[in-house]
């Protein structure tokens, strides 16, 4: 589980110094899809992120949803801070990406905070 890694990322991190982020991502207009499209839509669009997200990160990387419209992803073995920051741009990246295999008419972006 979610909690899980990331305590398990503590403990790499307080044994070895290494840095991880956390990157805290919160979607966007999502509300006004499920009023707008219906929950169905919705749950499909939340599944389209979930795997837009997981094909941009990297072995060891893992994204969780934390509830509603937010999402979670933690970047362990952190070699800069500036490295959160691409990966934060990266997935903002394939927000903007028109071709998200997002239902028809639905159009999403996202909010990134980013904790290291």
């Amino acid at each position: 589980s979610f909690n899980e890694k990331l305590e398990a990322e503590f403990t790499v991190h307080l044994a070895t110094e290494q840095r991880l982020a956390v990157l805290f991502l919160d979607l966007d207009r999502f509300k006004e899809i499920n009023d707008l499209f219906g929950h169905l839509v919705g749950d499909a669009v939340l599944q389209c992120v979930a795997e837009k997200i997981r094909s941009i990160l990297k072995p060891g990387q893992m994204v969780a949803r934390l509830g509603g419209d937010e999402f979670a992803v933690i970047v362990p073995g952190l070699p800069s801070a500036a490295y959160a920051t691409r990966t934060a741009e990266a997935i903002l990246d394939a927000f903007n990406d028109t071709g998200a295999n997002l239902p028809a008419g639905v159009t999403i972006g996202t909010s990134i905070g980013i904790a290291v």
